[in-house]
């Protein structure tokens, strides 16, 4: 191993151990998506204007995510972080004023809402890697015999799982929320690192 693949090891361990601290203080960071939310649900007596709830959610509670209950359009989903009885009957207050409606706030349904655990959203493309993975170390295998499996395992499996641990690690130590991008960028990564993987072992066999 050369000096150069030793330092990217050594900082890449490093790292995995920082990440693997911050994930059992703090956890992962997750958006409004993904993340801890309540949900507030406004039932519908006519018909509605989706972007007038989005304007007076925008100015009650910032961030939120505003979106119609089904296709029939039985009343307008609002998820926010955290709601106050008083952003409630602000909330209240303002579609009655918009819409002529009476409601209270018992007419309102507020849902406690569970985040999306990271390993739950890895969980659907873990076969298809980890398959993929073996595939791909059978067939190295085959091809570059002369190797032995120590070889093939350290340059192949080794910097791949390191590489998926250190997108892992950065997110956690930049505190990079996780989205619906958390899984294709560790696809680009893992077929980045499977790429650079099976050339290693090319360029060790000519």
């Amino acid at each position: 191993m050369t000096k150069a693949k030793k330092i990217i090891l050594l900082i890449s361990v490093i790292l995995i151990i920082i990440g693997t601290i911050l994930y059992a203080v703090m956890g992962f960071n997750y958006n409004l998506a993904y993340g801890t939310a309540k949900r507030i649900i406004v039932p519908m007596k006519d018909d509605f204007v989706l972007e007038d709830y989005k304007s007076i959610a925008k100015e009650i509670y910032g961030e939120n995510i505003v979106e119609a209950i089904s296709i029939f359009r039985e009343g307008v989903s609002i998820k926010v972080k955290d709601t106050t009885d008083e952003q409630l009957d602000t909330l209240i207050s303002k579609v009655n004023e918009k819409y002529g409606y009476e409601y209270k706030r018992e007419d309102l349904e507020v849902t406690e809402l569970s985040k999306v655990e990271v390993f739950s959203i890895l969980k659907q493309v873990f076969i298809p890697f980890i398959t993929t993975l073996l595939v791909v170390f059978v067939y190295m295998m085959i091809r570059y015999r002369k190797l032995n499996l120590l070889n093939v395992v350290l340059n192949l499996l080794v910097p791949v799982i390191l590489a998926q641990l250190v997108t892992l690690a950065i997110y956690l130590i930049c505190r990079i929320p996780v989205t619906n991008m958390l899984l294709p960028v560790l696809l680009t990564v893992y077929v980045i690192s499977m790429i650079y993987s099976a050339k290693q072992i090319e360029d060790r066999t000519n």
